[in-house]
């Protein structure tokens, strides 16, 4: 009996988590479309389109700078793949080493060098 219960306790949380995820992703699709219809470029994932996303999620502080790991908790969300997950990392680090560009310049640098991920996500769903 012990053991149906820690089975079936398991089984709410990993369903909880899944409905968490599916939930996660659906708001980043529609966050993507919203953005793309307010700039004027529906179904165009480009630089502007993801940071209007990022700064309607708080991805992006008051500065114009890239939160780093809240960005790398919300692309968690959408794929497991630790690899993909370090690429947008390096990518963020890469932006911010920039010194010569504003947080502006430096956010658009990284999105840029981010965009093969959404490419990849846009074929999974």
């Amino acid at each position: 009996m012990k053991i149906f219960i820690f089975i079936a306790c398991a089984l709410t949380i990993a369903t909880m988590a899944y409905t968490a995820d599916v939930q996660n992703a659906q708001k980043f699709y529609t966050d993507l479309t919203t953005c793309a219809n307010e700039l004027g470029l529906p179904n165009e994932f480009s630089l502007h389109v993801v940071k209007c996303m990022f700064e309607k999620n708080s991805l992006i502080d008051e500065q114009g700078a890239m939160k780093k790991d809240e960005i790398l908790r919300y692309f968690g969300y959408m794929t497991s793949d630790q690899r993909q997950l370090q690429r947008i990392a390096s990518c963020i680090d890469h932006a911010e080493t920039r010194v010569e560009e504003n947080n502006d310049q430096k956010t658009l640098a990284a999105i840029q060098c981010s965009l093969f991920k959404l490419a990849i996500l846009e074929k999974q769903y």
